[in-house]
């Protein structure tokens, strides 16, 4: 538990915990020669850790540059059609 207290020290904000802290997972990605020889950082491997301990139905990947165009309460409605139908795919505009 106390390494779980200080990862989430990480992600306090003006000394304010992050809300519904019980809900963030925080997983440990070993460094398996991604810096030596080849200094490759593995970002597909942390977004696969990273959805597959998502506690969540729907989950949206997004590239770190990816700016959301529109509105959010678009998105809301959006997840609301996924999650009826997972046949469902959703185009989000960025850069609107």
């Amino acid at each position: 538990h106390r390494d779980r207290r200080l990862g989430l020290q990480l992600l306090d904000v003006q000394a304010q915990p992050p809300p519904d802290a019980h809900r963030i997972v925080l997983s440990v990605v070993a460094d398996r020669g991604y810096r030596q020889p080849q200094n490759l950082f593995p970002f597909n491997l942390l977004r696969n850790v990273a959805v597959e301990n998502c506690a969540s139905k729907t989950v949206l990947v997004a590239d770190v540059d990816f700016v959301l165009g529109g509105s959010v309460g678009g998105l809301t409605s959006a997840v609301a059609e996924v999650e009826e139908d997972p046949r469902v795919a959703v185009l989000l505009p960025a850069f609107d």
